[in-house]
Order: structure tokens, then C-alpha cells, then sequence
């Protein structure tokens, strides 16, 4: 199999090449752009998901206060069914 040769240099596109240049750095500038924001991104989902979990932890306090308010109201309810009335 023989070996390909590269086609040679048209200088029509050869006259593009500063055009293309500045392009491929705009893109480099837009990704390293856009890196930067996903940073901002997976920062604010970690301090997301601290916070949902901080809300967990209190709504699982607030659920057992909320029984153990109930059982005592419970106890209160059949202490006071058991006093007779003064006459």
C-alpha cells in the first residue's frame, strides 16, 4: 500500500488562518468559560444537598417532638379521666 502525500497548501485558505485562529480562541475562552460556571454549579448543588440535609435532620426532631407531645397530651387525657370531680 503506498503512502498518501498531503495535498499542498492552498493560499486561498492559507489568507483564513488568523480568521480560524482567533475563532479557535473564542471557543477555548467559551469552554474554559463554561468549566468555570460547572464549578459554580457543583458548589452550589454541595451546599444544596448540606442544606437538605440539615432540613431532614430538623423535620425528624420536629416529627419526634411532635409524638412525644402527643403521647404526654395522651397521659394528661387519661390522668384527668380518672379524677373524680369535686362536688
Amino acid at each position: 500500500m503506498a503512502l498518501r502525500t498531503l495535498p499542498a497548501v492552498n493560499h486561498a485558505y492559507a489568507g483564513r488562518m488568523p480568521y480560524i485562529e482567533d475563532r479557535v480562541s473564542s471557543v477555548e475562552a467559551d469552554i474554559a468559560e463554561i468549566k468555570d460556571d460547572i464549578g459554580v454549579l457543583k458548589r452550589s448543588v454541595a451546599g444544596l444537598e448540606k442544606n437538605s440535609a440539615l432540613m431532614r435532620d430538623d423535620i425528624a426532631h420536629l416529627k419526634a417532638g411532635q409524638i412525644e407531645i402527643r403521647d404526654l397530651l395522651a397521659r394528661l387525657v387519661v390522668g384527668a379521666e380518672r379524677v373524680e370531680p369535686v362536688k
